[in-house]
């Protein structure tokens, strides 16, 4: 997949390196690892971790520290998501 016009990997993996249970990037590396869990549970991970993504590669590695902060956008954007899933249906002229 590409985060800001960058390839990533997205693993699901059993090997975490930062001693997480739930998941990781690492943004020199272009991965993204989540670790085998319930599916919901994963797909908001993966916008935790891809929240933190953006935030380094858009010059914000200090917003990305702040796990409260990524925590809540992650769940919101995951529940708008899941809740709409025809999002980009609802854009329409007129």
């Amino acid at each position: 997949m590409k985060i800001l016009g960058v390839d990533y990997t997205v693993r699901i993996a059993d090997d975490l390196e930062m001693g997480t249970t739930d998941g990781e990037s690492h943004v020199a590396r272009s991965l993204i690892k989540i670790a085998k869990n319930e599916k919901q549970y994963m797909e908001r991970i993966f916008w935790h971790e891809m929240l933190h993504v953006v935030l380094k590669m858009q010059g914000y590695p200090e917003l990305s520290d702040d796990e409260a902060l990524v925590e809540r956008l992650a769940t919101a954007i995951h529940q708008i998501i899941r809740d709409n899933p025809d999002l980009y249906g609802e854009l329409k002229e007129g």
